[in-house]
């Protein structure tokens, strides 16, 4: 009963205090750790959806005990790229490499999310996705495609600087049967 009551009063605190907001998007601190978007406010849950489509139920309670850092949208814009490396390569310290070349940026922001993921085989390599957040309010003032631009000629150089290969797709094209 002390946890149910706990709850109600946590969620009249969160609607009064309107620290944050439906819709907004907040780094919940301490042991949680998540960065995502405010869903729902309940009496006795707050509802958040991480960027990677997740569902994270919190009780109220917890909610106000702990750290949160409200981002507006115009604060934290989530870029993604993709990239190909041929399919020796061993994935990790690439993955480590282009989280550093990403994080390195002043325009990087949430440099804790930045993730790096294995997307899938093709026919001529590892496709590997990666995610990151951007501050449009940079200090460079960095526009989203230049910023994005930065980071992608980043991770090309810095993967040339470790002698790892970008595959380039090879096509054969057989001219013994055109008609002249």
């Amino acid at each position: 009963m002390e946890n149910i009551l706990g709850n109600i009063f946590a969620s009249i605190m969160i609607v009064t205090n309107k620290k944050y907001r439906i819709g907004d998007v907040v780094k919940i601190g301490g042991n949680l750790n998540i960065l995502g978007e405010i869903e729902k406010v309940n009496t006795r849950t707050t509802v958040l959806k991480t960027y990677d489509k997740q569902h994270i139920i919190i009780p109220n309670l917890t909610m106000i005990r702990l750290p949160i850092t409200p981002f507006s949208k115009t604060q934290l814009v989530k870029c993604q790229g993709t990239i190909q490396i041929t399919r020796d390569a061993h994935i990790e310290p690439i993955k480590s490499l282009m989280v550093k070349a990403i994080n390195d940026h002043p325009a990087t922001i949430a440099n804790e999310y930045t993730t790096v993921l294995l997307s899938h085989y093709s026919e001529s390599g590892k496709n590997l996705v990666y995610y990151y957040y951007y501050n449009p309010s940079n200090e460079q003032g960095l526009g989203k495609l230049k910023y994005i631009s930065e980071i992608n000629t980043k991770i090309h150089q810095t993967l040339r600087q470790h002698n790892i290969t970008i595959p380039i797709p090879q096509r054969v094209l057989d001219v013994s049967k055109i008609i002249a």
